[in-house]
């Protein structure tokens, strides 16, 4: 073994032993939604060095009081472990990777820009 190999080794004990990986956003993967709106996640740093497994009912962490979404399949969203207790996890309401399947927000004044139009908006004509 190097010394190079040595040190990080030493360093993965250290970051590992103190939960240091706890500390800081990481991306997974969407398996599926269960039916209580929590994910079943899957690392996507599971080749890497101070890997962490993948995760079983994580709930999302809306944009509001009762918001809610839907990942599309496959999403990719940033977990996040409250002040680095790694039982206390969140998935960020924040998603990449596809097309939500469905994202409800409930607030007194909605406003989109863009492309937002009355059609697309309130499903007239």
């Amino acid at each position: 073994m190097s010394l190079s190999d040595t040190f990080s080794a030493l360093v993965g004990a250290v970051v590992e032993r103190m939960g240091f990986h706890y500390l800081a956003l990481r991306e997974y993967r969407v398996s599926s939604q269960n039916a209580d709106g929590t994910l079943e996640l899957e690392s996507m740093d599971k080749d890497k060095p101070g890997k962490l497994p993948g995760l079983s009912n994580v709930r999302i962490m809306q944009i509001g009081p009762g918001s809610s979404i839907k990942p599309g399949p496959k999403s990719t969203v940033l977990v996040g472990f409250k002040n680095g207790d790694q039982d206390n996890r969140f998935a960020l309401g924040l998603w990449s990777g596809s097309q939500a399947n469905q994202m409800i927000i409930e607030c007194l004044d909605l406003q989109l820009g863009g492309q937002a139009t009355d059609f697309a908006v309130k499903g007239t004509t």
